[in-house]
């Protein structure tokens, strides 16, 4: 190899430098990646150094060629969007050849689709969504390229192109699919459903129905990792700069539905599907409901947005679909778009069963989604030609192969997940909406803050982003799981002290919820203890905390509602740090019987930790005001003893209190008449202190716990029938100037 670069280098008279951040990447190309300095001689006796990305290429591989073809197609978009080949390939003279390249954004930083989030994540696929059918394939005043052929050869095409027919018929096999003779499959004693090999077979009558496609310039493998965002400076992400790479599959007449395809369902597959945890085996991926909603609400992207799907991956399916409908429309083919769009899904979902890294949730999740888009392309061809009825009414299910599940029931496929998974807030765009619908937390559990996990953008640091010469080997054809800046660090245990006890029972213990089981209350009612409470908190004097930074500490136990039996609990411990202007950095530790796990790190820039609740008024007045306004603009529902508890417990959650705005929130309390006092209770760290509980709507019990100096310990929520659903522990809240502090006090 240094043999190859020395010639090239010899042949432009010039010198060049091998740079010392080699990179090589066995697991995903075939190609060596290396960052290298060119001196070139210039006029007057001087000289130019140049850094350039070089790819070391198989024979097999034409993206210089692809590359070169993709830039010329549109030479304004390759302007903003693709870097250039300064140089010709160069032959290392094995059949390998030396592919050169200029630095993205100039040498400077940049990050992969795949290491965002949250709304930086919805902005930027709606930059590339716009860039490729606005930009790329501008069309024509009255009308878009179309072009012409079959059902099954347009799969045909789509499977060959990214992978080839045999690798995805091989995965098919493995899997337990019937082949493609087969044309009926069934998911239960009455569902049925067409076989997606099926459209494989060149003569069958679903194959052979001719289609006319939305065709234009695509790159074919627009993964999350083939997509580049550059940064103006440090902090600030340019999603409109974004520069896509790998341009060896790029294709001149393709179905325009590929490429937002590819980047809609890869996204929406490393959160359904992370990889596997080498460490514990487990996958931590969404919840069954949320990834079934996604699935459907992928394939029927136009109908109401269901209530439990998380709202940036929600965002994120609209655009993919929505950015194209207009488009398609504009010549009068939004209905072929639409057909399109779904045999595409069906060609996606059918090559990521060919992925080595998303575990059998994930091929079991693209399975289904192959089988149910084929189904709603069945329904739109039905609706189109009823003269196709006869070939495409399904049969009774009886003695047809039934849908394989990957050894997961099929009522529960995700059922072999860790409970303690990854926290999935990130997804959201902000809202508290998308807090409330995680599956494994209640309602009244609070708006925590993100990345893939929490609920922010999780772009990284400066020092902790990758420059271009060490990212191209980082996308993966396919999925790049839930990584980013998720990463390990030294273990962090609670303590050894006895302070938090272990969790060793699969469900959390009950608490008994009706007025015969519980302890009477004794002594003055809850709002005199209350008003007590807050007058001997006002009266207290500490001095204020100092620092950069606010720190959260707690310690969260929740039941899993997803599993019929066996009921488990997710147990993590949360250390936030955070500016009033809302940046920062998040620790999540997965805890479970047998000690803790190692934290994952989550960062935010400035304005993206939306899930925090807003920063309190100083005036201990106002905060009570502060707190009405809230409890009002609740659901009716939800204007009650036990909502004001809630909105009390995500107060204290993030915020150090002073002793004169602890006793405005707990005053606010005094005013409910449904709120009881609760004797002799201890949270799970075995605190004592004074308890406080109110029923809500739905019978389940809402309880606090507070020190007598007025800071909150606890908060628990159970069901009517006693079942403790949350229960979560405050261990510190303070101000810092420095990411290293400890839960201790």
């Amino acid at each position: 190899m240094a043999e190859a670069l020395r010639r090239f280098a010899d042949g432009q008279a010039g010198r060049l430098h091998l740079l010392p951040d080699l990179r090589h990447a066995p697991h995903y190309t075939d190609a060596e990646l290396f960052s290298v300095a060119l001196t070139m001689p210039t006029a007057n006796r001087r000289y130019s150094t140049q850094k350039l990305f070089v790819k070391v290429l198989p024979a097999s591989v034409k993206e210089p060629a692809r590359h070169r073809l993709a830039r010329l197609s549109n030479p304004e978009f390759a302007k903003l969007h693709m870097v250039d080949q300064p140089y010709p390939p160069y032959p290392v003279g094995d059949g390998r050849h030396l592919m050169f390249q200029e630095m993205a954004n100039g040498g400077d930083d940049v990050v992969t689709l795949h290491d965002l989030s949250g709304r930086l994540l919805v902005t930027t696929v709606e930059a590339i969504a716009d860039g490729l059918l606005k930009g790329w394939n501008r069309a024509d005043a009255i009308g878009v390229s179309i072009d012409h052929t079959t059902v099954g050869e347009y799969v045909r095409q789509e499977l060959e192109k990214m992978v080839g027919i045999e690798s995805v018929s091989s995965a098919a096999r493995r899997l337990g699919l019937p082949d493609a003779g087969t044309r009926w499959l069934r998911l239960d004693d009455t569902t049925v459903r067409l076989n997606p090999l099926h459209l494989l077979a060149a003569d069958t009558a679903l194959a052979t129905v001719p289609m006319p496609f939305v065709a234009g310039l695509t790159h074919s493998d627009l993964h999350g990792g083939n997509v580049l965002i550059p940064h103006e400076s440090a902090d600030v992400p340019r999603p409109d700069w974004f520069q896509l790479v790998d341009f060896s599959d790029f294709q001149e007449d393709a179905p325009l539905t590929r490429d937002l395809v590819c980047l809609v369902q890869t996204t929406i597959l490393r959160a359904v599907a992370p990889p596997v945890t080498a460490a514990d085996g487990a996958q931590r991926g969404l919840p069954p409901d949320q990834a079934d909603a996604l699935r459907d609400y992928l394939i029927r992207p136009d109908a109401e947005r269901p209530d439990n799907v998380l709202p940036a991956l929600a965002d994120v399916i609209s655009i993919g679909y929505g950015a194209g409908a207009p488009y398609a429309r504009r010549g009068g083919w939004g209905r072929e778009w639409r057909a399109q769009y779904l045999l595409s899904l069906v060609s996606q979902a059918l090559i990521c069963l060919t992925y080595d890294n998303i575990g059998d949730t994930g091929r079991q999740w693209c399975l289904r989604l192959a089988v149910e888009a084929l189904e709603a392309y069945r329904q739109e061809l039905l609706k189109k030609s009823p003269e196709l009825a006869a070939l495409l009414t399904s049969p009774v299910a009886t003695q047809l192969p039934i849908l394989p599940t990957i050894g997961i029931p099929h009522d529960s496929q995700h059922g072999g997940r860790s409970p303690g998974r990854i926290d999935q807030r990130w997804l959201s765009t902000g809202s508290d909406r998308a807090w409330k619908l995680q599956s494994t937390m209640p309602p009244s559990a609070p708006a925590p803050t993100r990345n893939q996990p929490p609920t922010d953008d999780r772009t990284p640091t400066r020092k902790q982003r990758l420059r271009y010469h060490t990212l191209l080997f980082t996308g993966v054809v396919g999925v790049v799981g839930i990584s980013g800046l998720t990463y390990a660090a030294g273990s962090q245990s609670p303590g050894s002290n006895g302070r938090l006890p272990q969790l060793t029972a699969s469900a959390l213990p009950s608490r008994s919820p009706t007025p015969s089981t519980r302890s009477e209350p004794l002594g003055p009612p809850a709002d005199r203890r209350l008003e007590n409470l807050a007058r001997q908190v006002a009266a207290l004097q500490e001095k204020p905390t100092q620092g950069r930074f606010f720190f959260s500490c707690y310690e969260s136990w929740s039941l899993d509602s997803t599993t019929t039996s066996g009921r488990k609990v997710s147990h993590h411990e949360y250390r936030l740090w955070f500016t009033p202007r809302l940046s920062g950095e998040r620790w999540v530790t997965d805890l479970d019987p047998s000690g803790p796990r190692r934290p994952q790190r989550f960062l935010y820039q400035r304005g993206d930790l939306t899930g925090v609740s807003p920063l309190p008024p100083d005036d201990p007045d106002e905060i009570g005001e502060h707190l009405r306004d809230l409890w009002q603009a609740r659901p009716p529902e939800g204007q009650d003893g036990a909502g004001m508890l809630q909105l009390v417990a995500e107060s204290y959650l993030y915020h150090p209190f002073t002793p004169a705005q602890r006793s405005a929130l707990i005053q606010e309390l005094a005013r409910f008449s449904d709120i009881e006092y609760r004797e002799g209770y201890v949270d799970r760290a075995q605190r004592p202190g004074l308890a406080f509980q109110a029923k809500d709507k739905a019978g389940r019990w809402h309880t606090l716990l507070f020190q007598r100096d007025g800071r909150l310990l606890s908060y628990e929520l159970v069901d009517a029938e006693g079942t403790v659903l949350t229960h979560r522990l405050y261990l510190r809240n303070t101000r810092t100037d420095s990411i290293d502090t400890s839960c201790e006090s």
